[in-house]
């Protein structure tokens, strides 16, 4: 390790767009970790809207939080460009990690670029999520990145698919994750029946329309089952159609949910679903395991390699594959006992501290 710290600017990109999200929380979940490893960092984000960056020490953030930031991408160039600027020249960074994607290189001159990718959604689903700007900034900070980490190696396949060029530039660095996620006082939720558990979005490649149908098509599990929905908005015109049109009435809900409340959720759920056919990563599948929650995925991108035999892994994210990975775990109370002792295991993997690590190595080959 060098004799004086490698000093790394984080841009403000992300905490100017993103109130809360998993984003935002990788990077303050790994900044306060990167000094045990040798690297000094701050984040430049002049005025912000994100809900975690507070939590930072004062001396490792250089930014202002607002409740509301209108015109966010147009005020963030405007304002946080040239203010970002002129305090990273003070900071003399010798790295500029992009917290997100933009067309235009605003790192001070000299400076080493490092930018993480997350995931090829838009790419590999432009169908369902058309935007080509994304896709246009994206490739711009792609093409000028010294350096490129991907959160998975599924992920970094995904890359190298779409900018062969890329693969000499590109490492893996995993995310972390919060060990005491589930330490957390307050009863878990419960039903008058047990429950099968979704949360985040429902959109397109995330599936959920042949979670419904496996759910609907399966005696057993309505029997025995509802199925909760926590997160991703109330349901809308075709899903409250689907869920009439196979009579689940009130079996299938939806709820939002804070950060305490999901908790909650999570340690009273018999299962966790994930039927998710593309993640990046994938934190939930951790979070369910942290709650001592069985967990049934799909055997697709990083899916596997996140949850790494601490899942029941459905074949494909057919309805008749997730109902019978659902029916293996629901009615076999040996195999749900066995998948939540091997994620309770599994989750040790994954820390913020060990992202720091393996994020700090890469800086170094920079320097």
């Amino acid at each position: 390790m060098a004799d004086s710290p490698i000093r790394v600017a984080f841009d403000d990109k992300i905490f100017s767009s993103q109130t809360h999200g998993g984003i935002s929380r990788y990077f303050v979940g790994m900044v306060p970790h990167l000094a045990g490893f040798g690297v000094e960092a701050r984040v430049f984000a002049p005025i912000h809207v994100n809900s975690y960056l507070p939590a930072l020490p004062h001396d490792q953030v250089f930014g202002t939080r607002v409740r509301e930031f209108r015109g966010r991408p147009r005020l963030s160039r405007l304002v946080n460009g040239p203010l970002s600027r002129l305090a990273m020249r003070r900071f003399k960074p010798q790295i500029v990690h992009e917290t997100y994607y933009v067309e235009r290189n605003e790192a001070p001159k000299g400076c080493r670029i490092v930018l993480t990718v997350y995931d090829m959604i838009h790419e590999l689903f432009a169908d369902q999520m058309a935007d080509p700007a994304t896709i246009r900034s994206k490739a711009a900070a792609i093409a000028r990145a010294d350096l490129i980490l991907c959160i998975s190696e599924s992920t970094r396949r995904d890359l190298i698919r779409f900018y062969p060029r890329a693969e000499a530039r590109s490492r893996v660095t995993y995310l972390g994750f919060d060990a005491d996620f589930a330490a957390q006082d307050g009863p878990a939720r419960s039903l008058d029946r047990p429950y099968l558990l979704y949360v985040g979005q429902r959109r397109g490649y995330k599936n959920f329309a042949a979670l419904l149908d496996a759910y609907a098509a399966s005696p057993s599990l309505r029997d025995a089952f509802d199925l909760v929905c926590v997160g991703g908005g109330p349901f809308d015109a075709t899903e409250r159609q689907a869920i009439a049109g196979h009579g689940l009435g009130q079996a299938v809900r939806q709820c939002g949910a804070d950060d305490d409340e999901l908790r909650r959720w999570y340690r009273g759920a018999a299962i966790f679903v994930y039927p998710s056919l593309y993640e990046g990563f994938g934190i939930p599948p951790l979070e369910a395991m942290a709650s001592g929650v069985p967990v049934v995925a799909v055997d697709v991108s990083s899916v596997p390699e996140v949850c790494a035999g601490a899942a029941e892994l459905a074949p494909d994210g057919s309805a008749e594959a997730l109902r019978a990975a659902i029916e293996a775990v629901a009615f076999d109370s040996d195999r749900a006992s066995a998948l939540c002792r091997a994620g309770l295991e599994r989750i040790d993997r994954f820390s913020w501290a060990g992202a720091a690590r393996d994020t700090a190595a890469c800086y170094r080959e920079l320097i």
